[in-house]
């Protein structure tokens, strides 16, 4: 868990959150990750009763200069349409 309050305040951010990482994945060198948690943030906001979110990553190195990592994420509304998104971040070494 971790917690962030204001001082001389009542507002506090809780945050519950656990995540795996597999290295060598399926290939030497390559990466896999899993994460799921509580999206505090968004408690206040209209649908988040319960806030849940959850990501998952696959690292793989192109090269041993380039390493290419989709990822997906999903943040859960309560009897909404959940927020999901994904992306794709590639990293240079030189």
């Amino acid at each position: 868990e971790i917690s962030a309050c204001l001082v001389g305040s009542e507002m506090c951010i809780r945050d519950r959150s656990v995540g795996f990482l597999w290295n060598d994945a399926f290939i030497e060198g390559n990466k896999f990750g899993f994460g799921i948690g509580t999206a505090e943030t968004h408690r206040d906001d209209s649908g988040y009763d319960d806030p849940l979110a959850w990501e998952a990553f696959y690292d793989f190195k192109v090269n041993d200069s380039v390493t290419v990592t989709p990822a997906i994420f999903v943040i859960e509304k309560d009897g909404k349409e959940d927020v999901k998104g994904g992306l794709v971040k590639t990293t240079f070494k030189f």
